[in-house]
Protein backbone atom coordinates (compact mmCIF):
# COMPACT_ATOMS: atom_id res chain seq x y z
CA UNK A 1 0.00 0.00 0.00
CA UNK A 2 2.86 2.41 -0.14
CA UNK A 3 1.66 5.75 -1.34
CA UNK A 4 -1.67 5.40 -1.41
CA UNK A 5 -3.87 8.34 -0.36
CA UNK A 6 -5.66 8.41 3.54
CA UNK A 7 -8.42 10.80 3.33
CA UNK A 8 -8.02 13.32 6.15
CA UNK A 9 -10.13 15.80 7.84
CA UNK A 10 -9.50 18.65 10.55
CA UNK A 11 -12.05 20.61 12.95
CA UNK A 12 -10.36 23.19 14.91
CA UNK A 13 -12.17 23.48 18.56
CA UNK A 14 -11.40 26.16 19.92
CA UNK A 15 -9.17 29.32 19.74
CA UNK A 16 -12.12 30.66 17.28
CA UNK A 17 -9.95 29.42 14.41
CA UNK A 18 -13.00 28.52 12.72
CA UNK A 19 -11.94 25.48 10.83
CA UNK A 20 -15.07 23.07 10.31
CA UNK A 21 -14.41 19.79 8.67
CA UNK A 22 -11.78 20.79 6.48
CA UNK A 23 -10.54 18.17 3.77
CA UNK A 24 -7.04 17.43 3.24
CA UNK A 25 -5.82 15.19 0.48
CA UNK A 26 -2.08 15.14 1.80
CA UNK A 27 -1.64 12.29 3.72
CA UNK A 28 -0.20 8.52 2.29
CA UNK A 29 0.60 5.57 3.11
CA UNK A 30 4.45 4.41 3.93
CA UNK A 31 4.92 0.53 4.40
CA UNK A 32 1.63 0.45 5.98
CA UNK A 33 1.71 3.50 8.39
CA UNK A 34 0.91 6.73 7.88
CA UNK A 35 1.55 9.64 9.97
CA UNK A 36 0.25 13.61 10.61
CA UNK A 37 0.99 16.64 12.44
CA UNK A 38 -2.06 17.45 14.57
CA UNK A 39 -2.49 20.98 15.86
CA UNK A 40 -3.45 22.07 18.88
CA UNK A 41 -7.38 22.23 19.95
CA UNK A 42 -8.35 19.89 17.08
CA UNK A 43 -9.52 16.60 15.98
CA UNK A 44 -8.43 14.56 12.98
CA UNK A 45 -10.54 12.00 11.23
CA UNK A 46 -8.88 9.49 8.79
CA UNK A 47 -10.63 7.32 6.30
CA UNK A 48 -7.89 4.46 5.34
CA UNK A 49 -9.26 2.32 2.57
CA UNK A 50 -8.73 -1.60 1.97
CA UNK A 51 -7.85 -2.78 5.50
CA UNK A 52 -8.21 -6.21 6.69
CA UNK A 53 -8.14 -7.38 9.80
Amino acid sequence: MHGAPVKRWVTGVGAGDGQRYQYYADTVMNGGRFWSDCGTYSVQTFEVSDVHL
